[in-house]
C-alpha cells in the first residue's frame, strides 16, 4: 500500500502549520503518519551504542494486546508502520503481528541486526509484504564485531543477506543501514560500494547519545569530532552526494547527506523546524506511547485510549516542546522526511545539476 500523495499533503500542511503557529496545536490536530514500534528490548546483539541489552526484562504487551495497540494506530491515521527492536525475531508472535498489520492496511517495515535470521525466518519473510527490510552493518571488517559486541558480526549480516535473496526476485526491497560515527567514516564506503553492486538501497543512522536507548559514553564519544574527523567526514559526504548522483534511487536524498555534517556540527539545528513530533508516534514494548523516542513518556495504551493520549496535556505539551527546539536533540533529520516537500527537491535537482557540470 502506497501512500495517497493527497494524504502526504496534507500532513505536511498541517506540521507546517502547527510548526508556525503552535497555539493552533490543538485544532489542527495530531493524526501520525508513521509509527515507530519498538516490540521487544530483548536483543541478541551487545552494540556499545545501546543499552537496551543491558537492561532488566520489560514487561512486554501480549500477542492479543500488541494486535490491539497496532490497530490504535491505524485508527488513528497512521499507514505505516516500522518494527524495531532489540531483535524482533525474539518475539515468537512476529510474524502474526507483520500479517495482522498488513491486513488492516498498514505499509510495513522492519530494520534488523539480522544475528537470528535462520533460512526458515528468511523464508518466513519473503511470505510476508514487508515493503522493506534494512539490515545494520557499519562495516565489512572486524571492527564491526568491537561495535556489536557479536564474533563474525558482518559475517552474519553477510549471510542473511543471501538467504533473503535465495529463491529469486521479491517484492520486499533489501537494503543496509549503516551508522555513521568517528570509528566508520573510514569504513562507510566499503559498504556502500558493497550495496550498490548488490542494488540494495542505502541509509544511514547518525551516532546519537540522547535517544533513551543509545545514550552510552560510547555514543557519546563517537560524536565527538574532532577537527581532523570533521574533514574526513567532509570528504565523505562529498563522495556519498556523488554516489546519490550516480544510483539516484539507492542512496538517500542530497539534503539527507548535506544534513550529515551540519548534525555533527550541531544536534539540535535549532534553524531547522522539527516536525517529526507531529509526523510519527513511537510505540514502547510496554505500550508507552512517545512522540519522539527521546522524549518521555506522554501515555500507556494498556490502561488509556490512544485518542485520549494524542489530545492529553502531556502529549501536547512535548510536542510543543520539540516545535520550540526545546528537547534533547537527536539524529533524525528535522527536514520533512516525506519526499514530498517542494523545497528539497528544488535544491535537489540544483545540487545535481551543479554536481553533473563538474
Amino acid at each position: 500500500m502506497l501512500i495517497p500523495w493527497s494524504r502526504a499533503i496534507s500532513e505536511v500542511l498541517r506540521a507546517n502549520l502547527a510548526a508556525l503557529y503552535p497555539g493552533i496545536l490543538r485544532q489542527v490536530g495530531v493524526r501520525p503518519l508513521y509509527a515507530n514500534f519498538w516490540v521487544t528490548t530483548r536483543c541478541s546483539g551487545r552494540c556499545q551504542t545501546c543499552t537496551q541489552w543491558r537492561q532488566p526484562a520489560v514487561d512486554e504487551m501480549n500477542t492479543p494486546e500488541t494486535r490491539e495497540a497496532i490497530l490504535c494506530l491505524k485508527k488513528a491515521g497512521a499507514a505505516i508502520i516500522y518494527f524495531v527492536g532489540g531483535d524482533v525475531f525474539l518475539r515468537e508472535d512476529i510474524f502474526e503481528l507483520i500479517r495482522f498489520a498488513e491486513q488492516i492496511g498498514l505499509r510495513t517495515h522492519l530494520t534488523l541486526n539480522a544475528f537470528t535470521v535462520t533460512a526458515e525466518v528468511a523464508r518466513a519473510l519473503r511470505a510476508t509484504r514487508v515493503a522493506s527490510i534494512h539490515l545494520s552493518l557499519d562495516a565489512l571488517s572486524a571492527d564491526f564485531d568491537r561495535i556489536r559486541g557479536t564474533k563474525d558480526a558482518s559475517g552474519k549480516v553477510l549471510k542473511a543477506l543471501r538467504l533473503l535473496q535465495e529463491g529469486g526476485p521479491s517484492s520486499i526491497r533489501l537494503g543496509l543501514t549503516s551508522t555513521i560515527m568517528k570509528r566508520t567514516i573510514p569504513t562507510v564506503p566499503d559498504v556502500v560500494r558493497f550495496a550498490l553492486a548488490n542494488r540494495l538501497t542505502v541509509f544511514f543512522n547518525l551516532i546519537n547519545f540522547t535517544h533513551h536507548f543509545f545514550a552510552t559514553e560510547f555514543s557519546r564519544q563517537e560524536y565527538e569530532l574532532s577537527a581532523e574527523d570533521k574533514t574526513a567526514l567532509a570528504a565523505l559526504v562529498s563522495w556519498l552526494k556523488q554516489k546519490r548522483i550516480e544510483y539516484p534511487h539507492l542512496m538517500p536524498r542530497l539534503d539527507h547527506l548535506d544534513w550529515i555534517r551540519a548534525y555533527f556540527d550541531d544536534r539540535h539545528q535549532r534553524q531547522t523546524p522539527c516536525f517529526q513530533t507531529l509526523l510519527k508516534i513511537c510505540v514502547l514494548p510496554n505500550g508507552d506511547v512517545r512522540p519522539c523516542c527521546s522524549m518521555e513518556t506522554a501515555g500507556n495504551l494498556r490502561t488509556q485510549a490512544m485518542e485520549d493520549i494524542l489530545t492529553s496535556e502531556p502529549y501536547i505539551a512535548l510536542i510543543q516542546k520539540a516545535l520550540a527546539k526545546d528537547c534533547p536533540g537527536c539524529s533524525c533529520r528535522y527536514t520533512i522526511n516525506l519526499d514530498v516537500s517542494p523545497g528539497s527537491w528544488v535544491r535537489e535537482l540544483r545540487q545535481r545539476t551543479k554536481m553533473a557540470l563538474r
